[in-house]
């Protein structure tokens, strides 16, 4: 949809997955929802100051996008309750990443070859396609345990990511096991008691942060964390907060940080 002269289109967006898309393919949009939030909570890849931030991905700022006027509006299958009130202002382009099949980098690669066409980006979205599969070589030299997932939602709370997330897709691409064999939600997130950590003893775990005070605080003071098997045996990676629900250049990041934390010796990592 680039114009004659070649030019990008006008777009705005309103889901995280899809800004960090365009942004990959080299177009900014002219506006997308909470660019702060996504600097602090994502931050894959730095929005520049051009964008316009329109507001919430839920309820964005509708009189500032009509004056913006766009070419067209994106956002995800999960947004399908705006689109009444969005169509009057742009053409809506609606992509689907998460569907509950369980396959998000699957239709990742979709979608980015499919936004890639409609933006005049092909040539980008095939090698933003082609990167992805190459940060995602099995890993080599890795000593076979299964891995958990998880991410702190209080002291006493986890969510954890099954096969069906983003990060179980990228875990098992990298022919690694996840060691949570049961399902979740749509997203492939379940939330969970801590002591949840405790059913795979043998297995390695990988917390992605930002771990809250009162978790921090609990790992110091808590029998019931320290005698957690991995625990015990320094079988514990800590990584920086990730979007779990991102797109290619997540799936991207997230492959480079599994691979440094599983390279590193147990017993080293600390949270930060």
């Amino acid at each position: 949809m680039a114009d004659a002269a070649g030019l990008s289109p006008r777009l705005v967006v309103l889901d995280w997955g899809l800004l960090e898309t365009l942004l990959a393919l080299g177009v900014a949009p002219i506006a997308a929802a909470e660019t702060g939030n996504y600097a602090r909570t994502a931050a894959t890849l730095p929005v520049p100051r051009s964008v316009t931030d329109i507001g919430l991905r839920l309820d964005p700022d509708l009189e500032w996008i009509s004056a913006l006027k766009p070419n067209a509006i994106l956002i995800n299958s999960a947004q399908s309750a705006q689109v009444p009130v969005l169509k009057p202002l742009a053409p809506v382009w609606r992509f689907t990443i998460y569907d509950g099949s369980g396959l998000p980098l699957r239709n990742a690669v979709s979608v980015t070859r499919n936004l890639g066409g409609r933006i005049g980006r092909s040539q980008q979205a095939g090698s933003l396609v082609a990167a992805t599969q190459q940060s995602l070589t099995p890993l080599a030299g890795y000593d076979g345990r299964s891995i958990l997932l998880f991410s702190f939602l209080d002291a006493t709370h986890i969510a954890l990511y099954d096969r069906s997330s983003l990060a179980g897709n990228v875990l098992s691409a990298l022919g690694l096991a996840n060691a949570w064999g049961q399902g979740g939600g749509g997203w492939g997130v379940v939330p969970l008691s801590l002591p949840a950590l405790a059913q795979s003893p043998e297995a390695r775990l990988i917390c992605f942060g930002p771990v809250p005070q009162p978790a921090r605080r609990m790992m110091a003071q808590s029998p019931l964390w320290r005698g957690l098997p991995a625990v015990r045996a320094g079988r514990l990676r800590f990584l920086p907060p990730v979007w779990n629900y991102g797109a290619l250049p997540t799936a991207m990041r997230l492959a480079g940080l599994m691979r440094a934390a599983l390279a590193r010796p147990d017993g080293q990592d600390r949270v930060g």
